[in-house]
């Protein structure tokens, strides 16, 4: 046994404490010492390491903290021994039943199905499959997944419970400093079916335990409390099958002041006295469309819960002498995540939330927030934040779980303590924001935080925000400019032509790590505007239509007009496209073609082409959304393709190993062209993370320091970085993925990786395909359609309202295809010139 210590060691070592001297470029810098006051260092409580299994929750009541884990044992249907130990089942079986051969037939389909292995391996990433603990991924259902479906019941009725293996559940309970750990032992039935979900305690230690399960019998889902004292006996159950609503589902636990039990739903608040008894079920607002996302206590015991709904995010207090809910607090919670870590029990203010980038202490009476940690700052991604209570004096304890890590999975409760701004080192801060900063993005600016003496790395993450791009849009536009701008998800053509972004060849130019030459140069071509690069993206999508090389091969252009000719050639009613409406069309070759009628430069548009308008006919071939009935219409893309119905299939972000896919539905020699233009047949390409950096910032370098790291052979290939969706935009990037894929011998790469031949199983509807390496000849047209790319795909969200706007004029036959064209035309070019 570890010592039971009272803190171990701190998170990547007590955290690096350090922080930031100076403000970004715009307005949004933050003073120095408002900063260095968001500070905390982390430290891991010791006896989260002499627990057995993975910590599912946890609570905190009084000085105590309670810890529920969880623990995956493997049966003998899920070790290496498997095939001997059916072997002995099949034979017991067949001594001890008259009917022993059927019955052991159907057993063996299902232990071979319980024993596979997962269905992609690239020699990396092997993942096991666990029994039942492993969810299987619809494109990765194979033949085996099938059989569990079938008639085997009575069969496999003579296996044990614990054939493929069992989980096993453990309580403990320690100080709040991580000393005197003591397990529980729990006088309640354990049962692989019933599964603790929630529970809270009280100081006095009584635990009220919620279980959920589900009766194969009445095929309905079961929940119940379980009441213990604090030696874990067993003194009380309440069954909630007649208290909650049908199919509610609760997602939420807590006790109020006077010992009261509350149980959070979809749009409901269930009350019951400390006994079990049913007070009242309090309602959200439903007419306001308002659905409950967390639920917490506050410092002086009452319920408050979080709420989502037309009129936006806020938090209401549960009024239970008026049976109905209280006063509300307008409140940008985290809508993501654990809601245990979106909205936190009170102790020094009424409660916490948590905004995705920051955590907040909010006073009730006061109605006043007030920033209290930034994680980012302090060193910690928010993607691996699970549950979170606070302390009286300042201090968080959570749930931190990072499998991300170079190091390995980092696991545990951590102790989070405000360090004194005094000991916080000067650095400039960098500030990064997004509509969505995902793990990546956060991962690395933990990882660049650590390495820096210089810079630091402030993350503002707009994805809490009701209307995230609007916000963002309406803050840069009003000076609140980041140091780095991520573009991904919205317009970058507007910064462009307002001059915001800067041309990242000059910094390439003076760059030894970083130049032009490392990147494919067609791509790297689409990304700039006037031979400037504004903003760049590590990696990108191609986006293409496939088809048989004798419908769509050699082509150097592919018109509207020439994909009319080639579904007339068909006949038989052949569509180009699999299951579109006229809307979907349109949308869809507009997007992919942005550039064919926007330029952003001269403010020019051209949706009042002949072009424009061949493909507004062209798109009212297809029906309207409300027409489409997909149970009684649907027939799957595959068998489609097969029967001559369809003739393309559309592709987002074509990916490496998606080349054989389409080979064995087409069943022949496939080739790729792009959406029908006037302008080429070549593919365009997305911008998978998009980034620039203001043309003002005051901290151009260490914006450029932080940005470039995306830029790297090492962070596109290396460790967890390797998966990502389209093609990386470095050459050697791109060559260290081809010989990965197309491996026929095991070998180990650069970073000491042992990399064995790809192999995976691909569905696609009723299309199953085993994927092995690439060919030579799948390889070249990987590169033929990567050299392809000659523009790029822009989503403009206003631009798509005002074409579906006017265009529903002409889908429902109240205007022509020239004056729908004509009035496009008109707005699309005063929005253009407007914001330019």
């Amino acid at each position: 046994m570890k010592r039971k210590g009272i803190i171990a060691k701190g998170l990547a070592g007590v955290l690096a404490i350090s922080m930031l001297l100076t403000g970004c470029g715009g307005k949004s810098g933050k003073d120095n010492k408002d900063m260095k006051d968001l500070v905390y260092k982390s430290e891991k409580l010791s006896c989260t390491d002499d627990m057995k299994g993975d910590i599912s929750n946890f609570t905190v009541a009084g000085d105590k903290i309670y810890v529920y884990t969880t623990e995956w044992v493997p049966g003998p249907g899920n070790t290496e021994d498997a095939e001997a130990e059916e072997e002995a089942y099949e034979a017991k079986d067949q001594e001890e039943t008259a009917d022993g051969d059927a019955a052991v037939a159907a057993t063996e389909d299902a232990v071979v199905d319980g024993d596979e292995q997962s269905d992609s391996t690239d020699g990396t990433n092997a993942i096991s499959e666990e029994g039942e603990e492993k969810p299987v991924d619809d494109a990765e259902a194979t033949d085996g997944a099938d059989a569990e479906i079938g008639d085997t019941t009575d069969a496999t009725d003579d296996v044990p419970d614990d054939y493929y293996g069992t989980t096993n559940q453990y309580f403990y309970t320690c100080k709040a400093d991580g000393s005197d750990l003591q397990e529980i032992q729990m006088d309640v039935e354990k049962n692989d079916n019933n599964w603790l979900n929630y529970f809270a305690a009280t100081e006095d230690g009584m635990l009220y335990m919620l279980y959920s399960g589900y009766d194969e019998k009445s095929e309905q889902s079961t929940y119940l409390i379980k009441i213990l004292d604090a030696g874990g006996s067993q003194t009380g159950e309440v069954n909630l099958n007649g208290i909650l609503d049908e199919n509610d589902y609760v997602q939420a636990m807590r006790l109020d002041k006077d010992g009261n039990i509350y149980l959070m739903g979809d749009q409901s608040v269930y009350v019951l006295d400390k006994d079990g008894n049913k007070i009242a079920q309090i309602k959200a607002d439903t007419a306001n469309n308002s659905w409950m996302m967390a639920m917490a206590r506050t410092g002086d015991g009452q319920i408050v819960v979080a709420m989502n709904g037309q009129d936006g995010m806020k938090v209401q207090t549960v009024d239970l002498a008026k049976k109905a809910m209280g006063e509300s607090y307008d409140i940008a919670v985290s809508g993501y995540g654990s809601s245990n870590s979106a909205l936190i029990d009170g102790a020094d203010y009424s409660f916490y939330y948590n905004d995705g980038s920051s955590l907040y202490g909010y006073d009730m009476q006061s109605k006043q927030s007030k920033e209290i940690l930034n994680w980012i700052s302090s060193n910690i991604n928010t993607s691996y934040v699970g549950d979170t209570r606070a302390l009286k004096g300042g201090q968080f304890i959570t749930n931190y779980s990072d499998y991300s890590s170079e190091d390995g999975a980092d696991n545990g409760l951590y102790i989070f303590t405000k360090v004194d701004p005094s000991e916080v080192a000067d650095k400039v801060t960098i500030t990064y924001a997004g509509l969505y900063v995902d793990d990546a993005i956060k991962s690395a600016a933990v990882k660049f935080n650590k390495s820096q003496d210089k810079y630091q790395i402030m993350v503002k993450d707009y994805s809490t925000y009701d209307d995230a791009a609007t916000q963002m849009n309406n803050d840069l536009l009003a000076g609140e400019i980041p140091d780095i701008i991520d573009l991904s998800g919205i317009s970058a053509e507007k910064y462009i032509s307002k001059g915001m972004l800067l041309d990242l060849y000059t910094l390439m130019d003076k760059d030894s790590d970083i130049k032009k030459d490392d990147f494919i140069e067609n791509v790297l071509q689409v990304m700039e505007t006037d031979g400037k690069l504004y903003h760049i993206s590590p990696t990108f999508g191609v986006n293409v239509l496939i088809g048989k090389t004798s419908d769509i091969g050699g082509r150097d252009k592919f018109t509207v007009q020439d994909l009319i000719d080639l579904e007339q050639s068909k006949g038989n009613d052949a569509k180009a496209f699999y299951m579109r409406s006229n809307t979907s069309v349109l949308n869809m070759i507009c997007t992919a073609n942005y550039e064919d009628y926007i330029d952003w430069n001269t403010g020019k548009c051209s949706f009042n082409s002949d072009e424009f308008v061949k493909l507004l006919e062209y798109a009212n071939t297809y029906p309207k959304d409300e027409d489409i009935n997909w149970d009684e219409d649907y027939e799957s893309l595959p068998t489609q393709i097969r029967s001559g119905k369809v003739i393309l299939a559309d592709i987002y972000s074509l990916g490496m190993e998606e080349i054989e896919l389409y080979n064995a539905m087409f069943e022949d020699d496939i080739s790729f062209i792009g959406y029908p233009s006037d302008k080429s047949a070549g593919a365009s390409a997305s911008m998978n993370m998009d980034l620039g950096i203001y043309a003002k910032s005051k901290n151009v370098d260490g914006a450029w320091a932080f940005l470039k790291t995306f830029l790297t052979k090492d962070y596109i290939c290396k460790g967890a970085n390797n998966y990502y969706s389209g093609f990386p935009l470095r050459k050697d990037a791109l060559e260290y993925q081809i010989k990965r894929y197309s491996a026929t011998e095991k070998y180990t790469d650069e970073y000491g990786n042992e990399i064995e031949p790809y192999q995976s199983s691909w569905g696609y509807d009723d299309l199953d395909v085993e994927i092995g390496p690439l060919s030579e000849d799948q390889v070249n047209k990987l590169r033929e359609v990567i050299a392809s790319v000659d523009h790029l795909y822009v989503y403009n969200d206003d631009v798509m309202t005002i074409i579906s706007d006017e265009t529903g004029a002409y889908f429902s036959g109240q205007k022509s295809a020239k004056e729908v064209a004509d009035i496009v035309q008109n707005r699309v070019s005063n929005y253009v010139n407007e914001n330019r």
